[in-house]
């Protein structure tokens, strides 16, 4: 018991050690209203470093509850390189008495983020494209045959990159087809160039389109010529 007394005493006076978490997230409040300006946070993902001073004890309860970063971006009403203050909230027991919180940077408690134009187009076209093939005795449709759920995309992102899609197309590939097609399906966005667009930024309204095409029978009809 003594022992465990005089640890406790010198651990509790020990205010000389230092802590450095990496890497801390930001949570961005706000962001609805950035959208109603017609704006948007490109840069979601973004962290920061603090220099923790306090004792052994209070360090050891930043292990398990680390301090929570959060930033507002609702006064934002330009588009382009921002930078925003953030603050900091502790765990639970710990007051701000316990402990010394700084950046040690140029930009103090501060980071800085991209803010894009924001566009939401709705009624994108959806095309379809058979590449599979159908079995002996039966066809496939047309390109005017298919028939999709919903009928069209709503995309919404950075109005950049929403701009680039000209439509979206679902691609069958399925071989020896001997029925119709139905079911979902996963779709790509092409561009003007009619090439697929890859690693955009952009949000679709739905995953998957539920896609459907006709697989005909095929039968062989004698023809009898009669002459009068």
């Amino acid at each position: 018991l003594i022992s465990m007394s005089l640890w406790l005493w010198v651990t509790e006076r020990d205010e000389n050690r230092e802590r450095h978490p990496y890497n801390l997230p930001i949570t961005f409040e706000g962001v609805d209203s950035l959208e109603e300006r017609g704006l948007m946070l490109v840069t979601p993902n973004v962290t920061a470093n603090l220099y923790i001073r306090a004792t052994p004890m209070v360090l050891a309860a930043f292990n398990e509850n680390p301090p929570k970063l959060t930033a507002n971006v609702s006064n934002i009403s330009t588009e382009g390189a921002q930078r925003v203050a953030y603050s900091y909230s502790l765990p639970a027991g710990i007051s701000e008495n316990d402990v010394e919180i700084s950046a040690r940077n140029s930009s103090g408690m501060a980071v800085d983020v991209d803010i894009a134009r924001f566009l939401r187009r709705e009624n994108v076209e959806i095309q379809g494209e058979f590449q599979g093939s159908a079995a002996e005795g039966y066809l496939p449709g047309d390109k005017d045959d298919f028939r999709f759920s919903p009928a069209t995309l709503t995309i919404s992102g950075r109005a950049d990159q929403v701009n680039q899609v000209a439509y979206a197309k679902v691609i069958i590939t399925d071989e020896e087809l001997t029925e119709a097609v139905g079911k979902d399906m996963p779709f790509q966005l092409i561009g003007a160039s009619g090439d697929p667009l890859d690693n955009l930024d952009v949000t679709c309204d739905v995953d998957m389109i539920y896609t459907s095409f006709p697989i005909r029978a095929t039968a062989e009809i004698p023809l009898e010529v009669k002459v009068i």
